[in-house]
């Protein structure tokens, strides 16, 4: 095909409008649901490092490899162990799936950075089950896909006024969340909490109880999905249903080099053809 001299201002454009149309309906990261085995905590970057158990357990998306990212909270430190079994969410870029059925393009000895856990979850097997239930959960509840122990459910409804600049490990002064407490989808109470303040139920019935505390949040209608996760819970569960979590040895091979995020897919694409069609009419 031969351009003619005046054609090539117009394709260049339209390749940039193209960038521009197409980006931002591509472009909004979505909550990606994981389950794996915890590698590292780093206590001094605040981090935990995931290893992708996709192939022996659920996965929202088939992962491999290694996954490290920011804690939701200091809890997480105290609480979980090196090889516990976790469920864990944090928010990807559709245009980094190579194909749903494979996963990342991700080699399995790199480790990818994720900027931030959304949420994770610690795994229980269920008494005469191998279902896993969550007994500890940190960060936002809403796209875990394992139940809490012993039928409970949380759910919330955060208010207060926007912040003047995003920033996760700050919640914006006045900010209270409603939580709705189920168990076995009967409401059992329902609080109203600023940030740092926290309740505890305990269940007459089998004497199972639940804490939470809510460490703070914004209202997700704020920045949409590109700040989620909204809010950081921590909740605990103590009931007599699970029988322990699932522990797997951790390799003691080095840990290797940490990759950053990879650019966007359609970003590069639509450079690349830029470049292209440019050689092709500097060509012609």
């Amino acid at each position: 095909m031969i351009f003619g001299k005046t054609d090539w201002f117009s394709i260049i454009t339209g390749c940039f409008l193209l960038l521009m149309v197409a980006a931002p309906a591509s472009a909004s990261p979505f909550p990606v649901v994981i389950r794996g085995t915890i590698l590292e905590m780093n206590e001094t970057d605040q981090t935990l490092l995931l290893q992708a158990d996709c192939e022996h357990a659920w996965c929202q998306v088939n992962v491999t490899g290694m996954y490290t990212g920011r804690i939701p909270g200091t809890a997480v430190l105290s609480t979980l162990n090196t090889g516990e079994m976790v469920e864990a969410v944090f928010n990807a870029w559709y245009m980094d799936l190579h194909d749903p059925s494979t996963g990342y393009v991700n080699p399995s000895d790199d480790i990818r950075d994720i900027r931030r856990w959304g949420a994770i979850q610690k795994l229980a097997y269920g008494n005469n089950t191998s279902e896993f239930k969550g007994t500890d959960l940190f960060g936002d509840p809403v796209y875990l896909a394992a139940p809490l122990a012993s039928g409970y459910s949380v759910a919330y409804d955060l208010r207060g006024p926007p912040p003047q600049e995003y920033d996760f490990r700050i919640t914006p002064p006045g900010t209270l969340v409603n939580i709705t407490l189920k168990r076995y989808a009967e409401v059992a109470g329902t609080w109203t909490l600023r940030a740092g303040e926290a309740f505890n139920y305990t269940d007459p019935s089998d004497n199972s109880s639940v804490s939470v505390t809510f460490v703070g949040g914004y209202r997700p209608d704020t920045y949409g999905l590109e700040s989620c996760p909204c809010t950081d819970l921590t909740v605990r569960i103590e009931s007599d249903e699970t029988t322990g979590t699932h522990v797997i040895p951790v390799p003691s091979s080095p840990i290797p080099t940490q990759k950053g995020p990879a650019l966007p897919a359609l970003v590069t694409l639509a450079l690349g053809s830029v470049v292209i069609i440019w050689g092709r009419i500097r060509g012609h």
